[in-house]
């Protein structure tokens, strides 16, 4: 699996090269309408960042 954080178009080509070789594309994402809709339609799974998620990284 590869995680890549991302929110334009640009790095397609390269996720769908990604998965014709078997690896898993993770998208880290902001928040809605801050990414590419068919960049999110092409993860294979998602992750958002939230304030939740910045906060709990910063306590540690």
């Amino acid at each position: 699996m590869s995680s890549i954080a991302a929110g334009d178009s640009d790095l397609i080509p390269k996720i769908k090269a990604a998965q014709d070789n078997g690896i898993l594309i993770r998208l880290v994402h902001g928040p809605a309408m801050t990414y590419d809709r068919e960049l999110w339609q092409k993860a294979d799974e998602r992750f958002e960042i939230t304030e939740k998620v910045i906060f709990s990284v910063l306590q540690k």
